[in-house]
């Protein structure tokens, strides 16, 4: 069976050189030099508090740029877009943003600090369980919450959980006590009362073996 395609030379293969294209700009030489030195001072910033393990909020940005919050807040959205400024990422908190380095920071731990800096106890709570009940997927131990970050007492883990019951936004959450006589919190969004027990049971039967 013939070739259907003909066969060149390397003269034949060579293509003609094409004339010189005029000089054009490249994306970066666009970006005025005041917004590529706030990028750089704040790429900076948020890095050098990654090296303490720690974030930087909105708030210092601002502080340190001598910038608004909506324009600090515009261009640090838009240094993101930017494959130079990839590693930064944003947590939004209630009350501030939350700046980082990935993975030098992993998400749930700046998240989980971020909440118990905000000192938001419902909002841990409801982010906190929903996200364990999708992600593992598994009940959330009551306990969580008096450790690292959060550091509150089971008996105010109860309390904001019986104020929490009477509102509809967290209708999803519920309690389960196991076997073992120990508290845990899932979501029926991601989990059914059944599944999570199931969970937790199987759980705490293989800690009682380990």
């Amino acid at each position: 069976m013939d070739d259907t395609h003909e066969r060149l030379t390397p003269d034949e293969a060579v293509e003609p050189a094409a004339p010189d294209a005029p000089e054009t700009e490249t994306p970066e030489d666009d970006v005025p030099a005041e917004k590529r030195a706030f990028w750089e001072t704040a790429s900076e910033a948020v890095h050098a508090q990654a090296r303490q393990r720690h974030y930087l909020t909105l708030t210092d940005l601002c502080a340190q740029t001598e910038k608004e919050r909506d324009e600090a807040r515009a261009l640090m959205e838009e240094a993101r877009t930017r494959p130079e400024y990839a590693d930064v990422y944003v947590y939004e908190g209630a009350k501030d943003l939350y700046y980082y380095i990935y993975p030098e920071l992993a998400h749930n731990y700046v998240r989980g600090v971020a909440m118990a800096q905000e000192n938001d106890l419902p909002r841990i709570i409801a982010e906190v369980v929903r996200y364990e009940s999708k992600t593992y997927p598994r009940a959330t131990d009551i306990k969580t919450f008096t450790r690292f970050p959060y550091h509150y007492t089971v008996i105010q883990v109860r309390r904001m959980l019986e104020r929490m019951a009477r509102q509809s936004e967290y209708a999803d959450l519920e309690r389960y006590t196991s076997g073992q006589k120990n508290e845990y919190i899932f979501s029926t969004r991601h989990l059914s009362r059944r599944y999570a027990a199931f969970l937790v049971e199987q759980s705490e039967d293989k800690r009682l073996w380990m």
